[in-house]
C-alpha cells in the first residue's frame, strides 16, 4: 500500500520539524513506505487498506500515524539536532542544541500523540464494514478499554506511554474476571458490536459500566470495582430480555447456583448428631 506524504503534511504532524528547508523530511521520507506497510499489516488489514483510498479521515490518520512512528524511531539518529525552537541544523556558534531532557520530553509527547492517533484511527476503522472481522481487530482491540480512557476512568492525569503499558496487566486481569462472571459469549458480543459501530442502547449502558470497572482495576480501587460489577449484574438481571446472551451463558448459571439442600431424600444426606 502506497501513500504520498508531503512535506507540509509531515510538518503539520511533527511541528518541531518545521523548517524552510527540508532536511528532516528528506532524511525520513524513504522510511515512510515500510512504516505504512507495517501499519497496514498490524492495524489496517485488507478492509482498512481499501478504506485508505476511499475515506479521507482514515487516510489522514494513517499518514499522521506513519509520520509519528517514523520520526519517533529515527529522531535520535538524524544528522540534525533539536534546538530551542525545533529540529534543524546548527550552523552558528551562538545556537545551542536543546538539552537531553528537552529531547526526552519531545519524544514522550510524540509517543502520547501516536497513541492518541492510533485510538482515533481504530475508532474510524470500527465504521468500516467488515473490519471488525479482520484478525487485526482481535490483536489491536483485545478488551473494551483504550488508551484514551485512562484519564477519565483510571484517574491518570496526562497519561504517558508507560502508563498505558503498566495498565495492560490489570486490564487483562479485569477482562479474565469479567469473562468468568459475565460470560465469554457476552464479552465477545460487546466487542463485536463496539468494533462494528453497532452497539444497542442496552449494551452501550453495560459497556460504560464495564469500562468503569476496568478503570478502577487499573487504579487499584478493587472495592469500587466490585461495586460497579454488582451494578452491572443487577442491571442485566432486571432486564434479561435485552441480555439474552448473558442469560443463556454458563456465567449466568454459576451466578445462580443454589446451595445444597441437606434433606433426608437426598442420596448424600448428612446426619448431624
Amino acid at each position: 500500500m502506497n501513500i504520498n506524504i508531503s512535506k507540509e503534511e509531515f510538518e503539520e504532524t511533527i511541528k518541531v520539524a518545521r523548517s524552510p528547508k527540508s532536511h528532516v523530511y528528506d532524511a525520513l521520507r524513504a522510511s515512510f513506505p515500510l512504516a505504512t506497510e507495517k501499519l497496514a499489516v498490524e492495524v489496517l488489514g485488507e478492509k482498512g487498506r481499501q478504506a485508505v483510498s476511499t475515506n479521507g479521515t482514515i487516510a489522514r490518520l494513517t499518514k499522521e500515524y506513519v509520520c509519528l512512528d517514523v520520526f519517533i524511531r529515527e529522531m535520535r539518529g538524524l544528522d540534525v539536532v533539536l534546538t530551542s525552537t525545533g529540529f534543524g541544523v546548527v550552523s552558528t556558534n551562538d545556537t545551542a542544541p536543546a538539552s537531553k531532557q528537552r529531547v526526552d520530553a519531545v519524544e514522550g509527547e510524540l509517543r502520547v500523540k501516536r497513541l492518541q492517533t492510533k485510538d482515533r484511527l481504530l475508532l474510524e476503522l470500527f465504521k468500516v464494514e467488515g473490519w471488525c472481522d479482520c484478525p487485526q481487530r482481535r490483536v489491536q482491540v483485545p478488551t473494551l478499554f483504550m488508551y484514551s480512557l485512562l484519564s477519565d476512568l483510571a484517574g491518570i492525569a496526562r497519561p504517558k506511554e508507560e502508563d498505558w503499558s503498566a495498565a495492560q496487566a490489570p486490564l487483562l486481569e479485569a477482562d479474565i474476571f469479567l469473562r468468568e462472571h459475565v460470560g465469554n459469549e457476552y464479552m465477545d458480543e460487546l466487542l463485536q458490536q463496539w468494533c462494528s459501530d453497532s452497539l444497542t442502547d442496552e449494551n452501550h449502558v453495560i459497556l460504560f459500566k464495564l469500562r468503569k470497572f476496568m478503570g478502577m482495576k487499573i487504579s487499584g480501587n478493587h472495592a469500587g470495582a466490585m461495586t460497579v460489577y454488582r451494578d452491572v449484574i443487577n442491571t442485566m438481571e432486571r432486564d434479561l430480555e435485552h441480555y439474552k446472551t448473558y442469560a443463556n451463558s454458563e456465567a449466568y448459571e454459576l451466578n445462580h447456583l443454589k446451595p445444597y439442600e441437606n434433606t433426608a431424600e437426598k442420596t448424600a444426606f448428612h446426619w448431624v448428631g
